[in-house]
């Protein structure tokens, strides 16, 4: 299981498909963005994660390097510190973490700032662009 499924998976079980845009929550729609669109929104981007019920950030956040190194941090004051690999496998974003060498890998969509991970399992997660 990816590092982001672990760790926000209980969190957001209640709302799996929802974000918040324009001040309420609704389902995000769109195309999913193709591996190059993927590609130019990751690099070099810190993403905030958000509890999906209420928008609000859950203090879990992630950078993603375009050398393809991502550390993921979770915790009060940045405790949790875990270094990744990222990547782009045709138009789907892929992660593995250390020790596994498994990829887990999410379509991604966008609306504005809130960028949306759809697993295929329908695990959803949501976070926004700093």
């Amino acid at each position: 299981m990816g590092r982001i499924a672990a760790v926000l998976a209980p969190m957001m079980v209640s709302f799996p498909l929802f974000a918040l845009a324009d001040g309420g929550f609704r389902l995000m729609t769109g195309a999913l963005m193709s591996g190059q669109e993927i590609r130019a929104t990751l690099s070099d981007a810190k993403l905030l994660y958000l509890i999906t019920s209420t928008g609000e950030e859950n203090g879990i956040w992630q950078m993603f390097r375009t050398d393809g190194q991502t550390l993921y941090v979770s915790g009060e004051g940045g405790g949790g510190q875990s270094w990744g690999s990222w990547f782009v496998q045709g138009d789907q974003y892929c992660s593995t973490w250390p020790p596994s060498t498994h990829a887990t890998c999410y379509g991604v969509t966008r609306s504005d700032d809130l960028v949306e991970f759809r697993g295929a399992q329908g695990d959803t997660y949501l976070g926004r662009l700093k």
